[in-house]
């Protein structure tokens, strides 16, 4: 997504980041997998794992859960209605 954004101009106006709901990968670089892929594709993936929180949710306007089990995970963080929003 970042890659995109890059691409389109929009970085000035579009600030993407991602994060795992879990802890025990923060800190450490991305799966060597998911490197190759990118580097197949001319994408750069660098960057370090981070954990989503309850603060997480003041940082962005919109938190985009890539499956069911971080989507549960992501509301059981939600402290309002505005986060489950």
């Amino acid at each position: 997504m970042h890659h995109i954004v890059k691409q389109e101009g929009l970085e000035d106006r579009i600030a993407v980041w991602s994060a795992g709901t879990g802890d025990w990968h923060v800190g450490e670089p991305r799966d060597r997998r998911s490197q190759a892929v990118g580097a197949a594709r001319g994408i750069l993936l660098t960057g370090r794992a981070r954990q989503f929180t309850s603060a997480s949710f003041d940082e962005c306007d919109y938190a985009l859960a890539m499956d069911r089990s971080n989507r549960a995970e992501m509301l059981k963080l939600a402290r309002s209605a505005v986060d489950r929003a």
